[in-house]
C-alpha cells in the first residue's frame, strides 16, 4: 500500500459515526466528500474545505491549519483536525491525547514503544483494547500486534484476562511472522502459565501419523511447533515445567521422523 493511501486510510478510519465523511466506494477507487452539514461547521470558522484537496495533497497540510482544527469546541471539528495530524505524521501539533483517540491511533497506525508507555498509562485504556482485540481477531495486522506487544510491556494488562485472544490468534494463523514473535514474547514473560495455552492445541496435530492425513496442513503445526519451542527457550526461565520440556524434547522425535522421510521443514 502507499504512503497516500495508507494515510488517507488511517484518515477516513476516524469518519464512521458521526457522518463526518460519505464515502462512496467504487471498484478500484475510493472517493471521499465532506458532508454539507461539516462544510457549514467549517465556514463558521471561517473557511471551506474539502477532501479531495486533504487527501491528494497531506504533504502540503499546515501546522497551523491542524492547530486551529483541534483548538475547536466542536468535537467533530477536533477529531477532524486530529485525523489530519496523524494521517499527515504531524503527531506534535496534537497537545492532548484523549482515551478516545489512542483507541483510534492504535487501531490504524503503528505507535512507537515511547509513545505507548507515554500515553498509554490507564489501565482501564489498556484493559479495553486488548478486550477489544480479543474480539475482533480476525483483522488483525502487523502492526496491531507490533503496538500489542508494546502496550503489553508496560505491564498495565493483566495478561491472564486476555490470553483467549491471544491463543485464538494462534490457533487461526497459518504463519507466524517477526511482528507475532514479538507480541507472544511479550506475552509469555508477563504470564509464563500461556506457554501451556499453546502447547495443548500441538500436541496431537504434531504426531507424525497426521502427515499422512493432511500434509500441508501437519506442516503448518509443525512450523507452529518450532515457533513455540523457540519462544519457551527464548523467554521462559529454566528448569522449565514438566508439560513444556516435554514439548522442547519431541524435536529429537520429530528430526528423525523427518530424516527417514527426507522431509524438509
Amino acid at each position: 500500500m502507499s504512503k497516500w493511501r495508507e494515510r488517507t486510510r488511517q484518515i477516513s478510519s476516524y469518519f464512521d459515526e458521526e457522518g463526518l465523511l460519505y464515502i462512496p466506494m467504487m471498484v478500484g477507487h475510493g472517493r471521499k466528500e465532506i458532508s454539507s452539514k461539516l462544510r457549514e461547521e467549517f465556514d463558521n470558522i471561517g473557511a471551506t474545505f474539502f477532501a479531495s484537496y486533504f487527501y491528494s495533497r497531506l504533504h502540503e497540510i499546515n501546522d497551523i491549519l491542524i492547530k486551529e482544527l483541534i483548538s475547536s469546541q466542536n468535537p467533530r471539528i477536533l477529531r477532524f483536525g486530529q485525523a489530519l495530524a496523524v494521517g499527515s505524521n504531524k503527531l506534535y501539533s496534537i497537545e492532548n491525547f484523549d482515551n478516545e483517540l489512542l483507541k483510534i491511533m492504535f487501531s490504524n497506525i503503528k505507535l512507537s514503544k515511547e509513545f505507548i508507555q507515554e500515553n498509554f498509562k490507564d489501565p482501564c485504556l489498556c484493559s479495553d483494547i486488548l478486550k477489544n482485540f480479543s474480539i475482533n481477531c480476525d483483522t488483525t495486522l502487523n502492526y496491531h500486534l507490533s503496538n500489542l506487544a508494546n502496550i503489553i510491556d508496560t505491564g498495565l494488562v493483566d495478561i491472564s484476562a486476555v490470553s483467549h485472544f491471544i491463543v485464538k490468534y494462534f490457533k487461526q494463523s497459518k504463519y507466524l511472522f517477526d511482528m507475532a514473535i514479538k507480541m507472544f514474547a511479550s506475552a509469555i514473560k508477563n504470564d509464563p502459565n500461556l506457554v501451556n495455552k499453546l502447547i495443548d492445541p500441538l500436541l496431537y496435530k504434531i504426531d507424525p501419523f497426521n502427515c499422512a492425513i493432511s500434509y500441508s496442513t501437519w506442516l503448518i503445526d509443525i512450523n507452529k511447533y518450532i515457533f513455540v519451542r523457540k519462544l519457551i527457550i527464548d523467554n521462559v526461565s529454566s528448569p522449565y515445567s514438566a508439560s513444556a520440556q516435554s514439548f522442547i524434547d519431541r524435536q529429537t522425535i520429530l528430526d528423525k521422523y523427518m530424516r527417514w522421510h527426507k522431509i524438509k521443514y
